[in-house]
C-alpha cells in the first residue's frame, strides 16, 4: 500500500481508488501541471485532496461556487482535516484573520473564489505561504470557448508567477478538445498532460412517460423507486405548491429557488436557530401572521399597511408589540447611521443583551474613527453610489444611509441630492470612486453577481473617461449592508471604507 491508498484508507475509509484517480494523483504529487476530465460524481475531489494531504504546506482551491465551497471545509473538517474558505459576505477582519491561519495555522485547504485572487490583502498574504499546489476548479471557465467563460479565472496565471514551481491540477466535467488546449495554454502549462476518465454512467437513464395525470404519475414514481428524488418545476411558485402536494401524502419534501432570502451569515446561525422565526415567505399577509400569534413584530415600516399587516394600532391592541426599523419609517426623513445606533441599542433593551448592542454600536463607531485616523489629511474622494434598475440607474445621495456612511468616512457624495443619474451624468461628475449595489439571494453565485454589475461600469465604453475606470476603483457594495441595515451595518462601513481607502487593506 503506497501513501496515497494510506491516505485514502485513513481519511476514507476506502481501500482502492476509482479509475484514474490514482493516475491523476500521482501525476500532481510529481509536480506535474494536470488536467482531469472526469464526470460529475467520479470524484474529482479526492484527485486534489490525497496528494495535498501528502505534501508540506496547503493547497489553494480555486472555485467559482460558494457553496460548494462551504460544503467541502465542512467535510473535511468532519475528517479532522484542517481547512478554510474566503467567499463574499466575509469582512476584512474574518479574511485577514484567515489568511493569517493559512501562514501559521497548518491549514491544509485553502477555497477562493478567482475573483479574490486579484486583491492586494490576498496577494499580500500569499507570498508568505508555503503553497504545495493550486486546484482549480471548473477549469471550463478560463476558455472564451467553454460554455460557462469567466474572465476572473485568467488571473490564475498571474498567481502562478508568484508561485514558481509550484504545479497545477485543473478540473472540469466539461471539456471540447478546443477548451481542452485552451485551459492548458491559459493555466501555463510547462507541457500538456490530460487524463480522460469514462463518463459513462452505466446507472443513469433517460426515460420520457406520455400521461394524463402528471401529478398522478409524479407519485406512482417516487413511490415506486426507493431513494431521493429532484424534482425541476417552471417556476417558483410550483416549487412551494409540489412541496405541499407531497407533504399532504406523506412523502418528506423541501423546495429551493433563488428567490429565497438572502443566507444567514454564520456568526447568527446559532441565535437565529433558537428562535421560533418565520422564514418561508419574504412578507407573510396579515392573516399569516394573525395565525402565527407572534409576541412580537419587527419589521420595516413600509409593510405596515392597509394591503399588507395592517396598522400598528391593530396589533398593540391584540396584544402583539411592534418595532419598526428607524430607517424605514414614513415620514421622509433622512436615513443615518445615528438611527441604525438608535435601533441596535433598542433591540438589546429588549431581549435583553445591552451589553452586546452597545459593543455592536462601539466597534461600529470605532470603525468609523479608525479609517479617518489612518487617512488623516488625505484629500476627500469623491464617490457615487448607484443601483442598476432596468434601465434606468438609481443614486443614493445624502438622505440615503449609503450617503451618510460615505460622509461620515469623509468622503464627499457626487450628486448628494439626486435620485436618479444617467450615464451623461456619471461622466460629467467624474468621481474618484463608484460602488455598485447588488442583492444576492441565496441560489446566486455571489461573486458572479458582484463581477457582472462591475463589468456593467468597466466594460461600457460610455464610462471609459471615468477616473474610477480608468483607475479601477468600481466596487461592489450589497443592498443588505447599506440600506436600513441593522447588524450588517458594520459590514457596509468597512466594505465602504476599504473602497474610499485601498492603503487600509494594505
Amino acid at each position: 500500500m503506497n501513501k496515497y491508498q494510506e491516505i485514502l484508507k485513513q481519511y476514507w475509509g476506502y481501500d482502492s481508488f476509482r479509475d484514474l484517480q490514482e493516475e491523476i494523483i500521482t501525476s500532481i504529487g510529481e509536480g506535474k501541471d494536470t488536467l482531469g476530465l472526469m464526470p460529475t460524481g467520479g470524484g474529482k475531489s479526492i484527485t486534489f485532496q490525497v496528494p495535498a494531504l501528502a505534501q508540506e504546506g496547503i493547497c489553494i482551491v480555486i472555485t467559482p461556487l460558494i457553496a460548494l465551497m462551504k460544503d467541502q471545509v465542512q467535510n473535511l473538517r468532519k475528517r479532522g482535516i484542517k481547512a478554510l474558505a474566503i467567499y463574499s459576505g466575509m469582512t476584512r477582519q474574518e479574511i485577514l484573520t484567515a489568511l493569517e491561519n493559512c501562514i501559521f495555522g497548518n491549514y491544509k485547504f485553502l477555497y477562493i473564489s478567482p475573483e479574490r485572487l486579484d486583491t492586494d490583502i490576498f496577494r499580500t498574504k500569499l507570498r508568505s505561504m508555503k503553497v504545495s499546489m493550486i486546484t482549480v476548479d471548473e477549469s471550463h471557465c478560463i476558455s472564451q470557448w467553454g460554455y460557462d467563460f469567466r474572465p476572473a479565472y485568467l488571473k490564475i496565471a498571474e498567481i502562478r508567477t508568484l508561485l514558481p514551481g509550484t504545479p497545477v491540477l485543473a478540473l472540469t466535467a466539461t471539456a471540447t478538445p478546443e477548451v481542452v488546449k485552451d485551459i492548458q495554454a491559459r493555466l501555463d502549462f510547462r507541457e500538456e498532460n490530460v487524463f480522460r476518465m469514462s463518463f459513462e454512467r452505466k446507472n443513469l437513464a433517460y426515460i420520457v412517460r406520455q400521461t394524463d395525470n402528471k401529478t398522478q404519475e409524479l407519485l406512482h414514481i417516487l413511490r415506486k423507486i426507493p431513494g431521493s428524488a429532484i424534482i425541476y418545476v417552471r417556476n417558483r411558485r410550483r416549487t412551494k405548491e409540489i412541496t405541499e402536494l407531497l407533504v399532504n401524502e406523506d412523502i418528506t419534501a423541501d423546495f429551493y429557488h433563488a428567490g429565497l432570502d438572502n443566507a444567514v451569515k454564520e456568526e447568527w446561525e446559532d441565535g437565529l436557530s433558537k428562535m421560533n422565526y418565520h422564514e418561508e415567505v419574504f412578507a407573510p399577509s396579515k392573516e399569516d401572521v394573525m395565525m402565527l400569534e407572534p409576541d412580537m413584530i419587527f419589521s420595516w415600516g413600509s409593510l405596515f399597511g392597509e394591503k399588507k399587516l395592517g396598522d400598528v394600532d391593530q396589533w398593540i391592541s391584540r396584544g402583539t408589540n411592534t418595532y419598526i426599523n428607524t430607517n424605514t419609517r414614513a415620514g421622509g426623513y433622512d436615513r443615518t447611521l445615528e438611527h441604525e445606533y438608535t435601533d441596535i441599542l433598542n433591540i438589546g433593551k429588549i431581549f435583553d443583551v445591552e451589553e452586546k448592542a452597545q459593543a455592536l454600536v462601539d466597534e461600529m463607531k470605532q470603525e468609523i474613527e479608525d479609517a479617518l485616523a489612518k487617512t488623516k489629511g488625505k484629500e476627500a474622494q469623491t464617490v457615487s453610489v448607484i443601483e442598476f434598475l432596468n434601465d434606468d440607474i438609481s443614486n443614493y445621495g445624502a438622505s440615503s444611509l449609503a450617503g451618510d456612511m460615505i460622509t461620515q468616512l469623509g468622503g464627499e457624495l457626487a450628486a448628494p441630492d439626486a435620485k436618479q443619474v444617467g450615464k451623461e451624468d456619471l461622466v460629467e461628475q467624474n468621481p474618484d470612486v463608484i460602488f455598485v449595489v447588488y442583492m444576492e439571494n441565496s441560489g446566486d453565485d455571489g461573486e458572479d453577481v458582484k463581477s457582472t454589475l462591475v463589468a456593467k461600469v468597466m466594460e461600457d465604453p460610455s464610462f471609459a473617461s471615468l477616473d474610477a475606470v480608468k483607475n479601477g476603483r468600481v466596487y461592489p457594495i450589497m443592498l443588505g449592508d447599506m440600506y436600513a441595515s441593522g447588524a450588517r451595518t458594520i459590514d457596509g462601513i468597512r466594505n465602504f471604507a476599504a473602497g474610499l481607502y485601498p492603503e487600509l487593506n494594505q
